[in-house]
Formats: C-alpha cells, sequence, structure tokens
C-alpha cells in the first residue's frame, strides 16, 4: 500500500494542507515551528499522522472528540483526502460526515460508513491495529514487547499474524493452496508453450529477413527435365567403350606378335600341339581392329551428344532448392505477420507470468498456513515456525542499533535471553535507551512477520520521538537504523534530539508551523 497525496481541510489545527509523499524519499524530518507560544511544542508535527490514520481508518491517536479533531474556526467541512498508488481514492469527513472510497474511478461507498470501512480495509490490505503496529514507532506505539507477559506476547504476535482472520480460512486452505497449484502448473504449461512457439517464429522470421525471389520455372518442368537427365544417365556407354578398348589392346598386342610357330603344353593333358600366326591371321586382325576402332568412336561420339544433352537438361535449380526456395519466399511475404505473432506471444507470456506470481504468492501463503494449522496449540505451533526467522530478523535490526554489542534470543516461552558482549544480561537492569533500542528491533522485526499474512504494508514508517533516553550511541545507531530502512521506505522523523539532527542535516524536511492559531504545512527547499 503506498501513499501517493494527503490532502487535509479543517482537521484540528489545520486550515489547508496538500502533501504529495511522490516527492518525498529516505528520511523527511519534521520540523516544528510554534509562533504562538514560542518553541516547537503544539505546532502539530503529528498532524500528517493523524490526517493518515484517520482518513484510513476514521479514528484518531489521541483522545479527542468530534468537537475537537474539527477545525475550531470553521466548525464544519473537517475532510482528509488520501490517494494510493493503486488508484484507491479515500475521502473522509465531519460536519457533515462522510465516507467515500474509490478505485480507478469506481465507486467502492457502501450503504454504511461501517460496511465501506470494511470495503476500504479489504482494498487496502491491512487494518488500523495493523498499520499502526507496523509504521509508528515512538510516542504514539504503546507495545512494549518486553515488558509484557507471555500471553500478552502471544497476543501481540497472534495481532500482527492476523491469526483470527486466517482462522476463518482453515477449511478452505486446502482447497485455495490445490487450486493455486493447478494455477501455477497450468501457467508454466501455457509459458513453455508459447515460448517454443515464439522461438519457432523467430527461427522463421530469421529466415524471412534472408529473403528469396520465387523462381522463374515451374516445379513440373524442373521434375520432367529431372527424369529426363536421369533416363539419360542410364543410357551409359561407359561399360561398353571400356570393353572396346580392351578388345582393341588384345587385338594390338596379336598384330605385334607377328607371324610365328611355337609349341605351347596343353595345360589340361600336358601334351604339345604347334600354335601358329601366319600373315592372312594378322590381315584379319586388322581388319577387326579398324572395326572395333569404328564403333569406339561411333560410342565416343555418342556418349558426348548424351553428356551435352544432360548438361543442356540440367535445370538450374533442383526440386529439392525450389521447395526451400518457395518457403523461404512464402516466409519473406510473412514478415509483418511474423513480428506481430511475436509481439502478441511475449504480451500474453507477460499476462500469463503475472498470473503465475501472483498464484505462487498465494500458494506460497497457503502453504505456510497449512502447516501452522497442522496441529493443536496453534499459538505455539506457529511460534514455533516463525522463531529462526523472528530471532534472526530482531538481531539483524539490533546489531545495526547497537554496532553489534547486543543480540537476544527468544524461545518457545517467548521468553528472552539478551547478550550485552556476550555476557547474559536482565531486561530490567538495561537503561531506558537501551531498552527502547531493543524494542524497535522486536517491533520491526514483529512487521516482517506481516508478509506470512497477506498484509499490505506501508511506504512510511513514522518514528517520532524515538530517542528519549538514548545517549550519543543510541543515536548513532538509531541513525544507522535510518540509513537501511530509508532504502525502501519513506520515514518521517520527529525528534528534539540535536545529536540526530545534527547527523541528518541534509535530509529532506517538512515545517509545521502554527501561527494565530493554524497550522500549515510546506516542504522545505
Amino acid at each position: 500500500m503506498k501513499i501517493k497525496t494527503v490532502k487535509i481541510r479543517n482537521f484540528y489545527s489545520a486550515h489547508s494542507i496538500d502533501l504529495s509523499l511522490e516527492n518525498l524519499s529516505g528520511v523527511v524530518m519534521i520540523d516544528g515551528v510554534n509562533k504562538d507560544t514560542g518553541g516547537s511544542n503544539g505546532a502539530g508535527k503529528s498532524i500528517l499522522l493523524e490526517a493518515m490514520v484517520w482518513g484510513l481508518f476514521g479514528k484518531s491517536i489521541r483522545k479527542s472528540n468530534e468537537d475537537a479533531m474539527v477545525n475550531f474556526d470553521k466548525g464544519k467541512n473537517c475532510m482528509v483526502e488520501i490517494e494510493l498508488d493503486n488508484g484507491i481514492k479515500v475521502t473522509r469527513t465531519r460536519r457533515p460526515s462522510s465516507l467515500k472510497v474509490e478505485k480507478s474511478g469506481d465507486s467502492y461507498t457502501r450503504e454504511s460508513a461501517i460496511e465501506t470501512q470494511k470495503t476500504l480495509d479489504s482494498l487496502i490490505g491491512t487494518d488500523y491495529k495493523t498499520f499502526m503496529a507496523s509504521i509508528v514507532f515512538g510516542q504514539h506505539s504503546n507495545i512494549d514487547f518486553l515488558s509484557a507477559s507471555q500471553d500478552d506476547k502471544r497476543l501481540i504476535i497472534k495481532n500482527f499474524l492476523n491469526l483470527e482472520n486466517i482462522f476463518s480460512l482453515r477449511s478452505k486452505i486446502r482447497p485455495i493452496k490445490s487450486e493455486n497449484s493447478s494455477q501455477i502448473k497450468v501457467s508454466n504449461a501455457v509459458i513453455e508453450s508459447l515460448d517454443k512457439g515464439m522461438r519457432e517464429d523467430y527461427s522463421a522470421l530469421e529466415k524471412a529477413k534472408k529473403g528469396k525471389k520465387k523462381p522463374e520455372v515451374s516445379l513440373e518442368d524442373i521434375l520432367d527435365a529431372e527424369k529426363q537427365v536421369r533416363d539419360l544417365k542410364r543410357s551409359n556407354t561407359d561399360s561398353e567403350i571400356a570393353d572396346l578398348r580392351y578388345r582393341i589392346d588384345n587385338v594390338n598386342y596379336d598384330i605385334e606378335l607377328g607371324e610365328y610357330s611355337r609349341e605351347e603344353e596343353c595345360k589340361t593333358c600336358g601334351s604339345l600341339s604347334t600354335i601358329t600366326q601366319t600373315k592372312e591371321d594378322i590381315d584379319k586382325h586388322v581388319i577387326k581392329l579398324s572395326l572395333l576402332r569404328d564403333n569406339l568412336k561411333d560410342l565416343s561420339d555418342r556418349k558426348k551428344d548424351t553428356n551435352k544433352k544432360i548438361i543442356d537438361l540440367t535445370p538450374e535449380i533442383s526440386s529439392s532448392e525450389y521447395s526451400k526456395n518457395i518457403e523461404l519466399y512464402n516466409l519473406s511475404t510473412r514478415k509483418s505477420e511474423l513480428e506481430k505473432s511475436i509481439d502478441a506471444k511475449k504480451k500474453e507470456i507477460k499476462k500469463v507470468e503475472e498470473q503465475r506470481m501472483l498464484a505462487q504468492k498465494s500458494y506460497d501463503v497457503m502453504r505456510f498456513w497449512e502447516k501452522a494449522l497442522s496441529e493443536q496449540g496453534v499459538i505455539r505451533f506457529v511460534i514455533r515456525n516463525i522463531l529462526d526467522y523472528f530471532n534472526s530478523k530482531c538481531n539483524e535490526y539490533l546489531s545495526l542499533l547497537t554496532n553489534g554489542n547486543f543480540t537476544i534470543q527468544f524461545n518457545e516461552e517467548l521468553n528472552e535471553k539478551i547478550l550485552s558482549n556476550g555476557k547474559h544480561i536482565h531486561h530490567c537492569s538495561l537503561s531506558g535507551g537501551e531498552r527502547r533500542r531493543i524494542n524497535i528491533a522486536v517491533m520491526l522485526s514483529l512487521q516482517s512477520l506481516l508478509q506470512f499474512t497477506g498484509k499490505e504494508t506501508s511506504n512510511v514508517l513514522f518514528f517520532d520521538e524515538i530517542t528519549e533516553n538514548m545517549d550519543a550511541e543510541g543515536t548513532q545507531g538509531l541513525y544507522i537504523l535510518l540509513a537501511e530502512l530509508k532504502k525502501e521506505n519513506t520515514i518521517f522523523l520527529i525528534t528534539h534530539n540535536d545529536q540526530l539532527k545534527s547527523i541528518l542535516e541534509n535530509c529532506n524536511r517538512l515545517i509545521v508551523t502554527k501561527r494565530n492559531g493554524i497550522t500549515t504545512l510546506e516542504q522545505d527547499k
């Protein structure tokens, strides 16, 4: 819950105050000047906190009646208007009394103020007790955890964790958890599918960017030419030519032997026989050689003709290349369509991821409470489950506040063990400033437990006279804590402590001035 603006009219001593919190960040010192009495007391330094609390919850942080709340001079038209970052606008008035709630221009005002307040609490995700306990430290905070009894400590934690409201969901936890689990699985599947589709679109888009002209020849012509080429290649004369050359070589060999007469042994029977070659035989070989050479020339010429036909018939682009070109050509015409498809998938993935995150957050909360509510003695069980986290957060803040000199450990009975530089010390023996620092650490740790309730926390913290009873070392520790907290919060600080004022000299400042009974508020430039 982020508070954007606060508008105050005729509220206590303020006639008209308009403040935008969007222009403020980090630590904001609220200084008071009372021109009527001198000094700063009574100037109305708490007017901003009081207006926020009354505007959002209709409750006063001081004991006062309606007559005191409505500005004495005006006597009517008391109004506080608060705008939040989620489009919610709350307008609460006295004399006449009214409560109006809007969200993004739609009215959420109910028939009665009580019903409207319930609706408002639901919209902003918190209530008065939680709001006060989680943002106000110091003068207007009446919770002293260390001094409380064990029962009171449990009650404080119970209130912080909003267990009474959670108990009403006990019977619904499992189906809600199951529903969220299913939603997470469905979201993951949808995202995976969209992501896969987007990768395919990107791949197609990269191909489309290369671009291709549509081939001028038809696929039918290419296929016909490829068939003719295959048929021509089947009529290959290479084997016939090789055979003719072999025969020519043999005939040449016989001619080169010339006329002869010799005896040769028969390989079968071993008998001798006379082998002769006459001039007439050689003449026959010459005639045969001439015929073979003529046949070889004819075959060679025919092969050249066939090769030329194959070259002439072979298409410039094959049928497989044609298909790829057509695919790229078709893709190039779809570039705009693919880009739109990718953009649509990105938006859908973002939308589904948001749904998944909401489901995951709800699932985590339900899982926590399913475990916490699984045994008798719920409060003790919850304390046992949060104890490590709670102790860890306490010492995290305490380390900042005390420069690591103090540590604290709570057991399951919520009895604390405080160590000062390693020595056990009872909280009753602590100084007022030391107790205040430890209590601040504990309250901030309790505030951090709100994340397990689904409750919203505000973007503002109020530290009102928090340095009371603190020595110089404690004030320095508080400054270190503020430096850490301001990273995620706007901290409004009211203090008379000169040391703290000095080290925060360059922070933002709001000047609250009362003159002639009227309080004004201005941002110090």
